[in-house]
């Protein structure tokens, strides 16, 4: 039995983990201008209030954007200010804001570079900030310029390398040269080592040894989440470009450096993984098995585990028992929390396996949550006008 429903396919969206701007909290806006001294950066501020429709758009629309993410979290020090509360009034007087969004971008003495108001869209938004960075195109020019003079000290090559790294303008070939300069004792000059590290981000990065071969330092100096991140930022990379590409060898050169890294979560990353890349290359019989040993080993007692998977089976595996495995799933993650979503899955997948009463009640439910918890059940309800489509054909 294969259905194919368009309705509200944009829920399948929880599934997926995609990463936007990275917004310092609940620090002074002195300390972001002083960070942003230290990292030769501007600061970003997006300028809200609670009542700002355009606001809210931008803040669940286009800051979540991994484009956006990737080019802001480079070079900026991101900071939300409601200009109603704390510092807001002030900074708002300060800097002239009287309208919602105002996004305005500073340097580290507190002077205004760029403004830019209302909402847009990431592409508009990645403009402005593009605009914003201009004067690290400036830096890039002048310091490519003594490069070319022949100027090779290690400082100097150090903040090269890093205004190259902000600016999108990085080669493996220069990064390699760099790290050919460097002496033992340049490896623990913290400047250095922040240079290399932020630098180092896809997986055949000259790079990779050096974090790889240096971790203990990095975790000291950075700290233990941080160098994760980071860790698992190139493996993410690389599987996805693995996807795009099609390309195992990469993958399994994504999985090999996971486990390198000694990761305390290397394995569970190595386990999804395996699901998430068998899913998005349509091995589903790859992806059956691998999800099956996930749910097994890490989400029998995870409901956003179980959902996120069982709902994954919904939209794209049409073999009737590996549906009623994904249904078990599902109904497991409702005992384990009565939410919307739960229900919801559990209804489709009963839905898709031919169950309609057991379907409907589900969405019942669904929608008797959605009251509890005020939130809307679109979904839900699409389903259950469905099922009553179906009712009247009998």
């Amino acid at each position: 039995m294969k259905f194919h429903l368009t309705v509200l396919c944009f829920w399948a969206s929880m599934a997926m983990n995609a990463q936007g701007i990275e917004f310092v909290h609940d620090i002074p806006f002195q300390q972001a201008l002083d960070q942003a001294k230290k990292e030769s950066k501007l600061v970003f501020i997006d300028c809200y209030t609670s009542w700002c429709g355009p606001c809210k758009r931008l803040s669940a629309q286009t800051f979540p954007d991994p484009s956006v993410g990737s080019f802001f979290n480079s070079r900026f020090i991101n900071v939300k200010m409601d200009m109603e509360n704390g510092e807001g009034p002030e900074l708002a007087e300060r800097f002239g804001v009287r309208a919602y969004p105002t996004l305005i971008w500073v340097d580290a003495n507190g002077t205004v570079k760029h403004r830019a108001m209302g909402y847009m869209d990431p592409a508009a938004l990645l403009a402005e900030a593009k605009t914003a960075s201009d004067q690290t195109f400036e830096k890039l020019a002048s310091l490519q310029q003594q490069y070319k003079e022949g100027k090779r000290d290690v400082p100097f090559l150090i903040e090269y390398l890093d205004i190259q790294q902000q600016s999108g303008s990085l080669t493996d070939s220069f990064f390699k040269e760099f790290i050919s300069k460097l002496s033992p004792d340049d490896y623990k000059n913290d400047y250095c080592v922040k240079a290399i590290f932020n630098a180092t981000d896809h997986l055949l990065s000259p790079g990779v040894p050096l974090l790889l071969n240096n971790k203990a330092f990095l975790i000291k100096k950075m700290g233990e989440e941080t160098v994760q991140k980071k860790f698992n930022s190139i493996a993410d990379k690389a599987i996805n470009d693995a996807i795009i590409k099609k390309d195992e060898a990469l993958f399994n050169g994504a999985i090999k450096f996971l486990k390198e890294t000694g990761n305390s979560d290397a394995d569970k990353k190595i386990a999804s993984s395996l699901m998430d890349y068998n899913l998005r290359i349509k091995n589903l019989k790859n992806y059956d098995k691998y999800a099956s040993l996930f749910v097994k080993k890490y989400g029998e007692k995870d409901e956003k585990v179980l959902n996120d998977v069982a709902w994954n089976y919904y939209i794209n595996i049409d073999d009737l028992k590996a549906l009623a495995k994904a249904k078990k799933w599902a109904y497991t993650a409702v005992n384990l929390k009565n939410t919307v979503d739960n229900n919801t899955t559990y209804a489709y997948l009963n839905y898709k396996i031919g169950e309609f009463k057991e379907a409907d009640l589900a969405c019942d439910y669904a929608l008797l949550k959605a009251k509890e918890e005020g939130v809307n059940a679109l979904s839900a309800a699409a389903l259950k006008d469905l099922l009553k489509k179906e009712n009247a054909k009998k």
